[in-house]
């Protein structure tokens, strides 16, 4: 533990991050919980354990299981067209779509919102779901990128779609459907949206925009200290690493919630589509020292979230920075390995 303490202080001082807070779980239990630094530059308020994280783009694998349980349910089928349930959509356009699709980033669909669509969903004056009402007022007048299935592309837009399948299906809005059919139940309290701290006031770590080689905090309550909430389906959530991990337990066929999905369906989260991404929301690739691996990185600029998760070996790392430092937690990956791989021994 101390040699990981050393290492966490070391790239924190190195990189002049806020912060960064690191996991190594093997089966399930939690063998390494390290942090260091401060939840604001320029301030002496130190992270906590129990401190909240936001996951950028690592939720997406929240938003595909909810996905999954709906399917488990029997109350969509992942061969569904996406018009069936979004009737916004341009059903000549998008009919080829189905939710697999969108799961895999293979719906021959842009990424992104762009231009004043964009700039029109950073607003505290609209609900989430309006905002992605605006998403896909905008997908259909963006060109496709291919043709469904034959192409990756990855898309938040994607995901936000799905979200708005999940909102069609459970006459629900999204962010209320994923806290009740999935961070209750699996007893992920800390789980939020947008910034941690935004929607409760609690003392969080709080976001930070690289600026000229300094990191500026980000006040939760502003509207641009996120990616907009429409965004939450795709890459606005929070929570805190101990949370985190219950949820990465459950991928890994550990812990209390190996009957939240039913195996058939569970199988779903690490089968690839194309270019090595799963219908669960993660890219997944083989190593000699690991075996199969699931990985997703998360950032919303202004964070930086990484996720490594072994399926044969049982071991999973999490790293979480309040500061867009990619190179930080990077250089940290290796260190966590060689720890990990030692404990074998």
């Amino acid at each position: 533990m101390a040699d990981i303490d050393k290492k966490v202080i070391e790239i924190v001082k190195k990189y002049k991050i806020p912060s960064m807070s690191v996991m190594i779980l093997s089966q399930d239990e939690i063998l390494i919980h390290s942090n260091f630094g401060v939840r604001k530059s320029g301030e002496d308020d130190k992270i906590k354990e129990t401190d909240s994280f936001h996951l950028g783009s690592c939720g997406k694998a929240f938003t595909a299981t909810l996905v999954l349980k709906l399917h488990d349910e029997g109350k969509l089928s992942l061969e569904d067209s996406v018009t069936k349930y979004i009737k916004s959509l341009d059903s000549k356009k998008f009919e080829d779509i189905k939710i697999k699709h969108l799961l895999s980033h293979t719906g021959g669909i842009v990424g992104n919102v762009e231009g004043k669509p964009w700039g029109d969903m950073f607003s505290f004056d609209i609900t989430a779901s309006q905002g992605r009402d605006i998403a896909i007022n905008f997908l259909n007048t963006a060109k496709r990128v291919g043709k469904s299935g034959s192409v990756y592309e990855y898309s938040n837009l994607g995901y936000m779609l799905l979200g708005q399948v999940i909102e069609q299906i459970e006459s629900k809005p999204f962010e209320e459907v994923i806290t009740n059919k999935l961070f209750k139940p699996l007893k992920m309290k800390s789980c939020s949206f947008g910034p941690a701290g935004r929607s409760d006031g609690s003392a969080q770590p709080w976001a930070h925009r690289l600026d000229n080689d300094r990191y500026i905090p980000q006040d939760p309550k502003l509207i641009s200290s996120d990616n907009p909430p429409a965004m939450s389906p795709a890459g606005g959530i929070s929570c805190s690493q101990r949370d985190w991990s219950i949820f990465i337990k459950f991928v890994l066929g550990v812990g209390n919630n190996n009957d939240y999905l039913s195996k058939k369906t569970k199988d779903y989260i690490s089968e690839t589509n194309l270019d090595g991404y799963t219908f669960g929301a993660w890219g997944k690739v083989t190593r000699d020292w690991s075996g199969t691996l699931l990985a997703h990185a998360g950032s919303n600029t202004l964070n930086y979230a990484y996720a490594i998760v072994g399926l044969d070996k049982k071991f999973a790392f999490l790293i979480n920075t309040n500061s867009p430092a990619e190179q930080a937690v990077l250089e940290v990956v290796p260190f966590l390995k060689e720890y990990y791989l030692k404990t074998l021994k």
